[in-house]
């Protein structure tokens, strides 16, 4: 039996032809239905980097439009805001910072200028003189001292500077600055309570000496001359609790949440001398690098309580 193979070659040779023209036209479109495709998924990311080239210090506050799609564009869109709102902030603190710094910088600078400008005149008595030079030598401490507290701050922005941590008796450190601080304010009332002979905590011993000075002389700056302060130290669980307490005029809540911040410096009504509004900040950062925090409760008309509460070491029993 036989048949002829005429129709099936024909068929064969029909197919090839479709094919080789369907083939090239399915790659066609689906090259171009890809790039449709890739395009419109693009298209978001691309407005990203649209904005990022187009932002510097001068347009931080701009901000993408995040789409509500629940894709990774989305959480990319909100990471860069996100990214953008900390860089808004950031260089926001550091302007401020730097016209408060100029500012404070400029008074004692100008002081002492202008008392040196007196101290040149040949008509000068040697008592004025010497009043000219003391001046001068306030001024330049005044100075020292804020640069000091500049260059602190500024070093604990960039985490440049990590406490050398050992164990610390906050027993003996208490006792000691207690008495300095009798011996540089002898008129102030000051009560010492430390109901333990030992109280060790891991830190570094010169940063909570000077944590405490700042207390102490935020205590005296910012109280009348009859208001009593005390230095107290107990033991909680596994912390102790470090506290400067003072029977002054209290602190108005509407500055609790600002005491921190530098450069603030209240209502000066309430003190003597209003310093320059950096040594609560440096206590702040001296706190939080023993991993501790600050806080503080007053009462108008009562008084203020500063209080820090540190981890106990394993020497309180040994």
């Amino acid at each position: 039996m036989a048949s002829s193979l005429a129709a099936i070659v024909s068929a064969k040779r029909r197919l090839l032809v479709n094919l080789a023209w369907a083939v090239p036209l399915v790659i066609v479109l689906s090259l171009g239905g890809g790039y449709h495709v890739a395009r419109s998924a693009l298209q978001p990311i691309e407005s990203v980097v649209a904005v990022a080239q187009g932002i510097d210090v001068g347009k931080l506050s701009e901000r993408l439009d995040a789409p509500s799609s629940g894709d990774v564009v989305e959480r990319l869109a909100k990471t860069f805001n996100g990214m953008l709102d900390r860089l808004e902030g950031s260089v926001r603190r550091l302007e401020e910072f730097t016209a408060d710094a100029s500012h404070e910088l400029r008074s004692p600078v100008a002081v002492i200028r202008t008392t040196a400008e007196l101290a040149l005149r040949q008509d000068r008595t040697p008592t004025q003189l010497r009043s000219d030079m003391q001046e001068i030598e306030r001024e330049a401490a005044r100075l020292t001292s804020l640069i000091e507290n500049l260059l602190t701050l500024a070093r604990s922005d960039a985490n440049g500077m990590t406490p050398n941590k050992r164990p610390v008796d906050l027993f003996a450190l208490v006792v000691e600055v207690g008495d300095q601080h009798r011996r540089l304010h002898p008129s102030r009332a000051l009560a010492v309570e430390i109901p333990s002979l030992y109280a060790y905590v891991l830190g570094d011993e010169a940063s909570l000496r000077q944590l405490l000075a700042i207390l102490l002389d935020n205590a005296v700056r910012h109280t009348p001359d009859e208001a009593s302060i005390t230095i107290s130290l107990r033991t909680e669980g596994d912390a102790h609790r470090l506290s400067v307490a003072d029977t002054g005029n209290g602190i108005p809540d509407d500055e609790l949440g600002r005491i921190f911040d530098r450069f603030y410096r209240g209502d000066s009504s309430r003190g003597v001398d209003g310093g320059f509004g950096l040594g609560l900040s440096i206590a702040r950062w001296i706190a939080e690098s023993h991993d501790a925090c600050i806080k503080v409760e007053s009462v108008v008309g009562k008084g203020s309580v500063f209080s820090v509460r540190l981890s106990a070491t394993p020497n309180d029993w040994g």
